[in-house]
């Protein structure tokens, strides 16, 4: 929020997400960077998370392994 720059925040992955989606950081307060890893994508079909960053939902795609 630009009205509270000290807010906490949280990193929400769910679990049916954490095999391939990660963050380096999972709470917070205030401003900050947080780096998200995507493991690669072995299967034959495209593959989609969503996680919420504070509050806000941010989605994740990725192609299959066969893609370009």
């Amino acid at each position: 929020s630009e009205n509270n720059a000290n807010q906490d925040w949280s990193v929400n992955i769910p679990a049916e997400y954490e095999g391939w989606v990660t963050a380096d950081v999972t709470s917070g307060s205030g401003s900050g960077a947080i780096n998200i890893t995507v493991g690669e994508n072995r299967s034959f079909q495209d593959r989609e998370a969503v996680i919420k960053i504070g509050g806000f939902n941010h989605r994740i795609t990725q192609d299959n392994r066969w893609a370009d």
